[in-house]
């Protein structure tokens, strides 16, 4: 269209209907980020600038590649927009296998 900008081609196509964010609700953000960055190894940037406030998350990839994916927490409990308790899964090809810690039970 006239007049509106358009954005720069991507170097991969994006998948169709592939979930980019999520903004689990957290209690304290600074555990949070050191628990993923140790259990996953992201990393924590700034991914929005305003003139009024930095906005960070936990990054997976690269933006502009199908691997793009921002893992917002939220520990403001007066947003409008918190979700009420959260937990989300990831698929992993390689796990290493753990005991399972419940003597007796199997935990999977």
């Amino acid at each position: 269209m006239a007049g509106y900008p358009q954005p720069a081609p991507m170097s991969v196509a994006p998948s169709v209907g592939r979930p980019v964010q999520f903004k689990p609700a957290v209690d304290d953000v600074a555990a949070s980020v050191d628990f993923y960055r140790e259990a996953i190894g992201l990393t924590y940037e700034v991914v929005r600038r305003t003139r009024h406030h930095n906005s960070s998350a936990l990054v997976f990839g690269e933006y502009g590649r199908d691997s793009f994916f921002l893992l917002w927490l939220l520990d403001y409990p007066d947003r409008r927009d918190r979700p009420g308790r959260s937990n989300f899964s990831l698929l992993v090809d390689d796990v290493d296998p753990v005991p399972c810690p419940c003597p007796g039970r199997r935990c999977h």
